[in-house]
Parts: C-alpha cells; structure tokens; sequence
C-alpha cells in the first residue's frame, strides 16, 4: 500500500474509531440528561460539535419526508421564540429562544449522525429511557434522605420537580416494555428501572403524574392478568401494595385537598383568602389566559410573569384572587398562545401532534415509547407547562429525535415501512 493509500486508511479508522467513541458518549449523555441536565448539556454540546465532524467527513443522505418534516418541527420552537423576541424585545424570549436552538439544533445534528451510523438500534434508545428513569429514582431517594418522607411527598422535590413530565414518560417506558414486551434480564432491567422511575415521580409532588402512573400501573397488572404472565402480575400487585402502604394516607389527603379546593372556588359565596389555593391560582390564569388570547389572538404578550401581565397589557381581571409570581399559565397550550401567539400554537401542535400521529398510523419499533412520551407530554401538559423549560424539551426532542431516526434510517436501507422484529439487546 502506497502512502497515500496508508494515510487514507489511517484517516477512515480514526473517523471510525471517533464515531463508536461519540456513540459511547452519546448514550451515556441521553441516559444522565434526564436528573443532570446542566452536566449533559455541556457534554451535549461537545459531542454534537464532534458529530458535525463526523457528519462532514462521512455525508449521508438526509432524504424521507417524514424525517425533513420532523426537522421542521424541531425549528418551530426557536423560530417561534425569536419572533415573539422581535415582537416584544423582552430579554427572557431571546433567553428561550438560545435554549430551543441549541436543543433544536444537537436534535438536528443527532439525526445527522445516527442516520450514518450502522450499528445504531431502537433498543439501544430505549435502554437509556430506563437509565433515565432509574437514575430519576436514585436522585430522589438522596434528596429524600434524613427528610421527612410525608413532606417530600406532599410538596415535591425542587430538583425533580421541572422533570415531572420527562420523569413519568421515562417510567411509564419502563413499565410498558417490562410488563407487555421484553423477556429475561432486560424484563426485569425495565420493571426495576420503573420501580426506581416510580420513586422520582412521586417525588415530583405533581399530582396529574402521580395519578397517571397508578392508573397506568393498575392497567398493566389487568394486562399481565388477562395474558397470564403471573410472575409479572404479581411483581405489579406488590409495588402497588408497596405504593398503598408507603404514601396512600399522604396521597389520599392531597387528593381530598384538591377536590376541596375546586368545590371552594367554585362557591361564589367562598373569601379570597379560601380561594387562594394551587388550583385556585391555576384557575385564575386559566380563566386570565383565555381572555388574553380573546383580546389578542395573533402575536400574543411575551414571556412575562403572568402577575405583570396585567400591568403590561391593560387587560384586567374580574376576579381579585391573587396569580402570584408564576410565570407560566400551567397549560401548555394555553402558555404558546398567550407568550407567541399562533405561531406559538402552530409549534405547539406540530410537536405534540406529528410524532404521535406518526406512530399511532405507521408499525414500526419503538413506536410504543413514541406514543407514550407524546401521550404523557399530551396529558401532563393540561396543568403544567411542561414544554417551557429546557430540562423537559430536551428530554422530549433527543429521544423522539433518536426512536424516529433509527425507524426511517432502518426502512431506507431495506426499502420497508414496517419493521417489527426486535433484535436481542
């Protein structure tokens, strides 16, 4: 071999050597994003600039129109950012709008490089949601360490707390693939990793997550029941016995309390003082929220405290309970609109809607951890905004981003649409 053709061979090792090295990284990123995000972030934006690298000296063809479209889809949260940036000039929506792009643009630059590379496979993305949510599980058990127990519950982990909704769609992955797919060890990886997801997820204090899980629990364990899969059935009745016995009496109080609180504040006859709750403040900016978008529909207000909102706009409310200093109307849909306006709801829609449709219309591998995050994100997002902060929508773009470029690469190459037949781990 000539030296030309030793440095050529040389050159292709290195790059090949690079990208198992990046692959490594890249999965040990998306398994600690979850509960350490500020570390993985900065680990993140390292490797996406080694992938570009990649990207360049290996091109692949970036073709299929349902991949281009979910490109689409990843830059309408930025773009819709630094519109309502230009609109508004507020600090905050430039602030929002570096966080979409640089989680818009690693998605974008992560499909690049796993659609280039062979040895990538769905289950590997799945192997991390489980990380995830153990990892979830561990931290919350080291934050409840030498606390009180009944209080954690009650008022949720500060750390977990952004994390609600990634935190119960990694576990609620977990439980599907443990209880209705996966066989042997990687069985019981996932139903441990969901035991320990489960952990984190009440910690978060949130109450529409916590309520999902043992609704969703007590469906697996039917399932298991109907399929006679008895060993996982009875795995199922003890951590919810487990859960009956450890919180019941916290969680039954709390969701008497809610229930209380929505009765108060719709009683008129109820003092301010009464309807002061969570839900009484979730009320008032619900009920706010709608009025803003009545009175402008289009561009929408910034990303403002919603206690400044009123100053600001000059639109006042009828009622005279206080919002408090949130800055987010507790609805996902209804934060888009009144921040950015319809563009804010068009992003919101493509991104919740696209990557469910997609699954629940095409067969292929992973589909089932694609309709449950979308699902969760779908749910949760009704009481929470659980797409403003860039913990969630990293959580949300990497994996989605990962499970629907793994399925399209793999069709590409085999020229198929339906591809069912999992590989071993």
């Amino acid at each position: 071999m000539d030296f030309k053709g030793k440095v050529s061979s040389g050159f292709c090792f290195f790059v090949s050597s690079l990208e198992r090295a990046l692959y490594i990284l890249l999965l040990l990123g998306l398994s600690l994003f979850l509960v350490f995000y500020g570390d993985a972030k900065k680990l993140f934006n390292v490797i996406s600039v080694l992938m570009v690298v990649c990207v360049l000296f290996r091109p692949v063809c970036f073709s299929g129109k349902e991949r281009f479209f979910w490109v689409l889809v990843l830059l309408m949260i930025p773009i819709s950012s630094f519109v309502t940036y230009l609109v508004h000039d507020q600090e905050r929506d430039f602030d929002l709008f570096l966080d979409a792009l640089r989680v818009s643009g690693i998605s974008i630059i992560l499909s690049f490089f796993l659609k280039g590379f062979s040895k990538f496979k769905v289950e590997h993305v799945l192997a991390c949601v489980f990380l995830c949510s153990l990892l979830g599980g561990v931290v919350s058990l080291y934050e409840w360490w030498g606390s009180d127990f009944n209080s954690r519950i009650s008022i949720g982990t500060r750390m977990l707390n952004f994390f609600a909704a990634a935190m119960l769609a990694s576990t609620l992955v977990s439980l599907y693939y443990g209880f209705c797919f996966f066989r042997g060890r990687w069985q019981w990886f996932s139903l441990i990793s969901f035991c320990f997801g489960s952990i984190g997820v009440f910690s978060t204090g949130t109450r529409s997550c916590i309520a999902i899980l043992i609704f969703s629990l007590l469906i697996a364990v039917l399932y298991s029941l109907v399929k006679k899969k008895w060993n996982v059935a009875f795995f199922g009745v003890v951590i919810f016995l487990c859960f009956s016995v450890g919180v019941s009496d916290v969680l039954i109080k709390r969701y008497h309390k809610t229930l209380s609180s929505v009765s108060v504040y719709l009683d008129e006859s109820s003092s301010v003082e009464d309807k002061s709750t969570s839900l009484g403040f979730r009320f008032e900016m619900w009920k706010y929220s709608l009025k803003l978008i009545k009175e402008n529909p289009y561009s929408g207000y910034g990303s403002k405290l919603f206690s400044q909102l009123e100053a600001d706009s000059g639109i006042t409310r009828e009622s005279t309970v206080e919002i408090g200093n949130y800055n987010s109307a507790h609805n996902s849909l209804l934060q888009y609109w009144v921040s950015k306006g319809v563009l804010g709801v068009l992003a919101y829609f493509l991104m919740i809607l696209y990557p469910l449709l997609l699954a629940l219309f095409k067969r292929f591998k992973g589909r089932e951890a694609v309709i449950i995050i979308s699902l969760t994100y779908l749910l949760t997002g009704l009481t929470e905004n659980n797409l403003g902060h860039a913990y969630s929508l990293a959580f949300y773009f990497l994996f989605l981003t990962a499970l629907l470029t793994s399925y399209y690469s793999k069709c590409e190459e085999k020229g198929l649409e339906d591809d069912l037949d999992y590989q071993s781990i």
